[in-house]
């Protein structure tokens, strides 16, 4: 098929992040994955414009999607087109709290800075594999697991991932996953406290002797 088409976004699974949408001019459903909508955020019922081409597997599929149904815009409305479209505020206070206390840890406990390069390191490595699996979703190709997503934000990522998430639009809409990729948020940063803090590390220890006694 040729040219943008009209249709319904006849229902819509935002846990796994991908529906159906009904093209007006009849005919079979198209399938459209969460990252191939240009704004906005999709939902069951939904008008929308976009453009279908055949996936390997045969089945329609749609890219380019456009809302055209997108509800007017309140006065929170710029910051929630801004968390749909780039890094949340969330997330930038996350990560702007992380930086500063690892600057802090290297400035004032002699932390050593190749950890902030291998932060920085594996926070791009982590950006280009997210990258990396939208565009096979995109595609239908083979996909990276998410075990493998997980590891690389437990290797200390997870800064890379977070803005992947956001300004990717992947892997952002599924709880299961973001229940396990804060998880791995909280033991990386738990590591990094162990390195950091020697008060930690004793208390840590303390209870580790009295369980094995």
């Amino acid at each position: 098929m040729k040219g943008y088409q009209e249709g319904t976004l006849k229902s819509w699974n935002d846990e796994r992040g991908f529906g159906f949408i009904t093209p007006e001019q009849g005919g079979e459903a198209v399938f459209a994955h969460i990252s191939v909508f240009e704004s906005g955020r999709p939902q069951a019922s939904q008008r929308v414009r976009f453009l279908a081409e055949t996936a390997p597997d045969k089945r329609l599929r749609a890219r380019k999607v456009q809302l055209l149904d997108i509800p007017p815009v309140h006065a929170r409305g710029p910051s929630r087109q801004w968390k749909a479209t780039g890094v949340g505020f969330k997330s930038q206070l996350v990560l702007a709290l992380f930086l500063g206390y690892l600057l802090a840890a290297i400035w004032m406990q002699g932390l050593p800075w190749w950890v902030f390069v291998v932060y920085v390191v594996i926070s791009i490595l982590t950006f280009l594999v997210y990258a990396s699996d939208k565009s096979s979703a995109r595609a239908s190709t083979r996909r990276i697991p998410e075990n493998t997503l997980h590891m690389l934000s437990l290797a200390g990522g997870w800064p890379g991932a977070l803005v992947a998430q956001q300004v990717l639009r992947h892997k952002s809409s599924k709880a299961s996953f973001q229940v396990c990729y804060w998880i791995t948020v909280v033991l990386n940063f738990l590591g990094l406290a162990l390195l950091t803090l020697p008060a930690l590390r004793a208390w840590l220890f303390a209870i580790v002797r009295a369980l094995a006694v």
